[in-house]
């Protein structure tokens, strides 16, 4: 056969098989730690030739661990939770989205150093910086490593306001994949159907990989969080697609499964991570303080709950004084976070999400001590104007020449954490009424809240291999009224 054509061959069959698609070493190296690329412009890499297919392999491996080592490391019945918490109405009911809320706990050495960030939102500018920081500090290589004694923390919001959430997702989600044992990857309420759907990925998503065409106007608006015309746009979408066959219901299906809580434990030092707030009333027992207890996950409720009512995703923390009205609905006090903490023996919390800006320092940080030496930590990945979008986030220090606020991490050494005065750790008794509402979304503040979904106690799940029915037992089990829209699919369409 003519050579020619041999490599004509070659070259067609290369095309059709990606070998000349984007993958992860070529974006490390071109842009994450290539420091000639500094705008935004150039930093992004979703409009590549073979995008879609590195960005599902990576959520599929990240789906695969949750699967195996998240439902596999949970009891019988939250496992089920887990595993099918997503068959929920989504549009246009979505104030009843519901999940499943556990936490994650990394147990380390006293000489460990974490490192965490807040919000991103879509600021594939911050998080390159980001990973540059980490890398010339020597805390990744450039590869995503983790080196030595680091932990990496993020604590939600990924995706919607900025317009990279693909790309963010992408890198952050690689970073835990490589490196599980080493890096906490919680959601925030932005990994959510209900406000990714109208805050800017579904249409990032359908933009990137749909053929649906938007104006700019219309792009803005919805970035802006345009609630009317989120829905216009998810009918647009819904007459074009399958929704379940969908980059993005894929992608918030998964992201649903991380946990909404972590901590990062040494010997009697305990860092505690969420997007939100906390939920009083949970007693963690031996989950913070015998180090060899052999689970790593905790169900926080014993049941499905609605996500719009959810502390860990939505609630903040506030000063005993101050304007409540500056809160997303559910709030708790200083006061009655400081003793939270004291009851439980946690040294530090760190949260995101909060819009309350009084106090905030130029790398969006916020740090108040309590007594006992409990400390609360807000940090909130600040940014400018996404040149894109053309929406402006942010409270700090404006860096004018790049149009962007600075890049931080915010870095917590385990071994010089103040020690917790133990006499005045007391009982957790009844702190069902620390969480309080203002004024925005209803909400209980119960434990488990009043709408909240109970499983069966003599419910027998079988293995996780063998959920093929689960979708028509989780309809019997939850006994909620359909008034929403579903969706019917199996687990194949959904993971795959």
């Amino acid at each position: 056969m003519n050579k020619k054509i041999i490599c004509l061959y070659l070259v067609i069959f290369a095309l059709n098989t990606n070998i000349f698609s984007i993958n992860l070493s070529e974006v490390l190296e071109t842009r994450v730690f290539n420091d000639r690329v500094e705008l935004i412009r150039d930093m992004k890499f979703s409009d590549e030739e073979g995008f879609d297919e590195a960005l599902l392999r990576t959520l599929y491996e990240l789906n695969d661990f949750l699967e195996e080592d998240v439902c596999g490391g949970l009891p019988d019945d939250d496992a089920f939770r887990l595993y099918f918490c997503n068959k929920k109405e989504i549009f246009p009911n979505i104030a009843r989205e519901h999940s499943f809320s556990y936490a994650k706990r990394l147990i380390v050495s006293k000489n460990t150093t974490i490192y965490s960030m807040g919000d991103i939102h879509g600021s594939i500018y911050h998080l390159v910086m980001g990973l540059r920081y980490l890398y010339k500090n020597k805390v990744i290589d450039r590869e995503l490593n983790v080196l030595g004694n680091n932990v990496i923390a993020f604590t939600g919001d990924y995706i919607d306001r900025g317009s990279s959430g693909l790309e963010v997702l992408f890198l952050i989600i690689s970073l835990f994949n490589k490196n599980r044992d080493k890096v906490l990857l919680l959601r925030g309420n932005h990994e959510t159907y209900e406000t990714s759907g109208i805050y800017g990925f579904l249409l990032e998503t359908f933009s990137a990989f749909e053929d649906i065409e938007l104006s700019s106007s219309q792009s803005f608006g919805l970035g802006l969080g345009d609630i009317d015309f989120g829905f216009k746009i998810f009918e647009r979408i819904a007459e074009n697609t399958t929704f379940t066959d969908s980059m993005f219901f894929k992608t918030i299906n998964i992201l649903k499964r991380l946990p909404v809580m972590g901590f990062v434990i040494s010997r009697n030092k305990i860092v505690q991570f969420v997007h939100g707030s906390v939920q009083p009333g949970v007693n963690f027992g031996e989950f913070l303080t015998v180090l060899d207890f052999d689970v790593d996950l905790f169900p926080i409720y014993d049941s499905l709950t609605i996500d719009s009512q959810n502390p860990m995703l939505w609630a903040d923390c506030f000063p005993d004084q101050c304007n409540f009205s500056d809160s997303h609905g559910l709030f708790i006090k200083f006061s009655n976070l400081s003793q939270y903490l004291i009851n439980r023996g946690i040294n530090i919390l760190i949260a995101g999400h909060s819009h309350y800006k009084l106090g905030v320092n130029e790398f969006g940080v916020y740090e108040k001590p309590f007594e006992n030496g409990t400390k609360f930590i807000r940090h909130i990945q600040n940014f400018g104007l996404d040149p894109d979008r053309g929406i402006y986030n942010g409270s700090c220090m404006y860096d004018t020449r790049k149009h962007f606020y600075r890049p931080s991490w915010l870095e917590t050494r385990m071994n010089e954490i103040e020690d917790l005065d133990e006499d005045l750790i007391g009982d957790i008794g009844d702190e069902s009424d620390y969480l309080e509402i203002s004024g925005g979304i209803s909400a209980s503040p119960s434990i488990v809240p009043e709408d909240s979904v109970d499983i069966d106690e003599d419910l027998d799940l079988g293995g996780i291999d063998e959920f093929e029915a689960g979708f028509d037992r989780l309809e019997e089990v939850e006994g909620l009224e359909d008034d929403g829209v579903w969706y019917d699919f199996d687990p194949e369409v959904v993971l795959r």
